[in-house]
């Protein structure tokens, strides 16, 4: 359990190699908000491990209770949007690069999430190769609700693991799915009981970890080119994303998502599709 407070200036992740394992801790709390601090330490950590010689597996799990990765933090897309940094629609996003790193990386990634995984969050979750999931884990496309799409590529990684009805059913529906679900949708491999969840993840990381590092890395590979190709929908989604981050209406929504409680721990606890009518002004 993190006992770090809102305005600690430690590192937001802390990161331990063992037997070619890299566990990395997000603890940013009080949500693990993905803020400016939290994408780029993001950013630095994955690029490090990607090219690290000591490493075959990186398992991504939280140090905050309740949440994983929250979601982007909402004042940092306006920012971005006001200094351009959406402008150019031509090349893949800067969060969208990070998934895309995680996902095409010679490393295996697993995601051990025990709370919250929303927006980018969830999006996080879908780039990894694999998630393990508690009881308490809950994902969610929220992004409709805040009158914009998946930036990262949330549908993309979504309808290609969940197919398209259900891809739609949870981007236009916005509310949070755990359990069975969350299996059956594709955000998780299996869902275990708390007290089983990490030992079952370190005993398979360690497995896989044992393993020769090319035979790790060819078996990825070869798994990948069985999937269609995926930049041409993130290069879509990115420019749907440019146009509606522009919208007053994100930034109404976003005026009233913050009123209600949004980006602060007691407020997120909640589905966010609670909000729904809220967030529209009915």
């Amino acid at each position: 359990m993190s006992v770090r407070s809102p305005g600690d200036t430690l590192p937001p992740l802390r990161v331990r190699i063992e037997r070619a394992v890299a566990w990395v801790a997000i603890d940013h709390p009080p949500i693990n908000l993905l803020d400016l601090r939290l994408s780029r330490e993001l950013d630095a950590v994955t690029r490090s491990l990607a090219e690290s010689p000591d490493v075959c597996v990186v398992v991504f799990q939280s140090a905050v209770p309740e949440y994983f990765i929250s979601h982007a933090d909402l004042g940092l897309l306006q920012r971005a949007r006001d200094a351009g940094v959406y402008a150019d629609t031509s090349q893949l996003g800067f969060y969208q690069q990070l998934l895309e790193r995680l996902r095409t990386m010679p490393k295996v990634t697993i995601g051990l999430v025990d709370g919250r995984a929303r927006g980018g969050g969830a999006e996080f979750a879908l780039a990894l190769d694999m998630v393990f999931a508690s009881p308490a884990a809950r994902f969610a496309q929220m992004e409709v609700m805040l009158g914009i799409n998946p930036g990262g590529g949330g549908a993309q990684y979504l309808a290609r693991k969940a197919g398209r009805s259900r891809a739609l059913e949870l981007c236009l529906g916005g509310g949070d799915i755990g359990g069975d679900l969350a299996v059956a949708y594709g955000y998780a491999n299996r869902v275990l009981p708390a007290d089983e969840l990490r030992p079952f993840v370190a005993n398979l990381a360690r497995k896989i970890a044992s393993y020769p590092p090319q035979a790790i890395a060819d078996n990825k590979a070869n798994i990948l080119l069985a999937e269609p190709p995926v930049e041409a929908g993130l290069l879509d989604a990115h420019r749907r994303f440019s146009a509606l981050v522009g919208a007053p209406e994100f930034d109404r929504r976003v005026e009233a998502f913050i009123a209600a409680g949004g980006q602060t721990a007691s407020g997120e606890l909640a589905d966010p599709s609670d909000l729904a009518d809220r967030l529209a002004g009915t």
